[in-house]
């Protein structure tokens, strides 16, 4: 796994170097030597500085491209420097090109872009000349190196109202959430990370990397069974929702992913309709009437005695049964317990201290607004600080947080885990109930809930990159990612046997 740091993290961090291993000045150095030597410049360059030390980086590049023969001009809009800075910004030949505005650019007269006007501590809009930049760049189909992180864009959120956008963004010896979340992957290209020694002194958050799912793809012993990968459940449909509970069967997505049995659990009234899309998997009837579900004490007594895990949610609609039936399971259920959709629409009603009393291993996959009903805290309060709302939703209820986005926080406690896997083709109907569906499979054969949610996170953010490279972002739809399951795993379960 990779790091991640918070903003405040990297400030301390750097802070501490700059004290005690390496001066800032050096940390500055390297931190432009090694972006420059990462990337084939040509052509004409224009390198954007600001007045922080992002900005010193910047100068740095300067010096080397000119230092190397490179055709290449600063922009720098006026004369604050940090004390750092203008050490290497006095060290630039005065042969350089300086333009001091921004209507003096042309930008059509340049290959390359360097932006280096914000860094990681930008915080709030673009103004003035900047915003004009940013508008500029990103109506240009030219080549842009981001510094740190993209100009406009919060490194703790990734939220922005204009940013540059960029072919490159060199990530400086860190990730930070604000490369990740939200609307990062619409500005950053490329995401690289360059090293220059500075030591983090906080807790770090871990971003999730393909060599930490292949130990758990290994190639099945001749010598097992089906009971060997578990049996599991999947509980959901409803005369008006129906599909929900087609799609996590449909392919047997849960067998797909790896399970030994899975058992399809509907109302009576949709066996019929549901039971033409089941083939390996199996079906089992449960009560029901013209709303939904009924609670059945004996019927869940035998789901939870029979099955390592039991998913939850997937088309239930919205019935008072729902609610008794969660609170059962919670109450009495001591294994993997999945709570999506119409199951968490319904735990939003309750009293949420019952994940402190269970026995049950929660997880619960909620996109941002089903975070919101369930937390009673604000969409927008969520998007501007997910990170420390999934750390601290997770420390006061017991549970693991599957905070479904762009890029997915998976929270246990106060440890946070990125799988930044996924495709915005995957922002379509269904494609949570999919994820549910590779969820309920990995519960199956991996032991450790928060392992079954790294893990189905990946593989289903993996098979809906492979679904959208043949479809497009547009025709694509969640059938599309169940189709690709198989190939996944199998790509998988080959690189852990080289």
């Amino acid at each position: 796994m990779l790091d991640v740091i918070s903003k405040d993290n990297m400030k301390k961090s750097d802070e501490f170097t700059s004290i005690n291993i390496k001066s800032s000045r050096e940390l500055m150095y390297d931190a432009g030597y090694n972006i420059f030597k990462s990337y084939d410049f040509y052509g004409r360059i224009l390198v954007l500085a600001g007045s922080g030390n992002n900005g010193g980086d910047a100068f740095v590049i300067t010096k080397l491209l000119f230092d190397n023969n490179y055709d290449v001009s600063l922009y720098k809009k006026n004369d604050k420097f940090t004390e750092d800075s203008k050490y290497y910004f006095d060290k630039l030949d005065k042969k350089i090109k300086i333009i001091n505005d921004y209507n003096k650019i042309d930008f059509n007269n340049y290959d390359i872009f360097v932006d280096g006007l914000f860094g990681i501590g930008f915080k709030g809009d673009l103004k003035d000349e900047e915003a004009m930049i940013a508008k500029s760049l990103n109506s240009l189909n030219k080549e842009v190196i981001s510094i740190d992180i993209n100009s406009g864009l919060d490194s703790d959120n990734g939220l922005t109202n204009l940013a540059i956008k960029s072919t490159v963004t060199f990530a400086i010896d860190y990730i930070k959430p604000g490369h990740l979340l939200n609307m990062a992957k619409d500005y950053i290209g490329k995401l690289k990370l360059v090293k220059c020694g500075i030591k983090a002194i906080d807790k770090v958050y871990h971003l999730v990397e393909e060599k930490d799912i292949i130990p758990f793809m290994q190639k099945r012993k001749n010598f097992s069974n089906k009971g060997d990968y578990g049996y599991v459940a999947l509980i959901g449909g409803s005369k008006n929702y129906s599909g929900a509970i087609r799609l996590a069967g449909l392919a047997n997505i849960a067998l797909r992913s790896g399970a030994g049995v899975a058992t399809i659990c509907v109302p009576k009234n949709i066996s019929e309709i549901v039971s033409q899309n089941i083939l390996e998997a199996t079906i089992l009837n449960l009560s029901s009437n013209q709303d939904g579900l009924e609670f059945n004490k004996e019927e869940l007594d035998k789901i939870m005695n029979r099955y390592k895990s039991i998913t939850i949610g997937m088309g239930l609609g919205q019935n008072s049964s729902i609610s008794k039936i969660i609170e059962y399971l919670l109450n009495n259920y001591d294994k993997t317990l999945i709570i999506d959709a119409d199951g968490l629409n319904a735990l939003s009603k309750m009293n949420l201290d019952i994940l402190n009393k269970t026995k049950a291993d929660v997880i619960l996959t909620p996109h941002v607004k089903e975070a919101s009903r369930l937390s009673k805290i604000e969409v927008d309060d969520i998007l501007n600080n997910p990170v420390e709302f999934a750390k601290n939703f997770t420390k006061k209820y017991k549970s693991i947080l599957i905070l479904k986005g762009p890029t997915t926080i998976i929270s246990k406690n106060e440890e946070i885990y990125f799988v930044d896997k996924g495709s915005s083709g995957m922002a379509t109907a269904g494609s949570g109930d999919v994820l549910c569906g590779v969820l309920a499979g990995v519960s199956g054969f991996v032991s450790e809930p928060l392992d079954v949610a790294i893990v189905g996170v990946y593989i289903n953010g993996f098979s809906g990159e492979k679904a959208e490279e043949e479809n497009g972002t547009i025709s694509m739809v969640a059938q599309d990612t169940i189709f690709k399951i198989r190939s996944t795993v199998k790509y998988l379960e080959k690189k852990s046997s080289n």
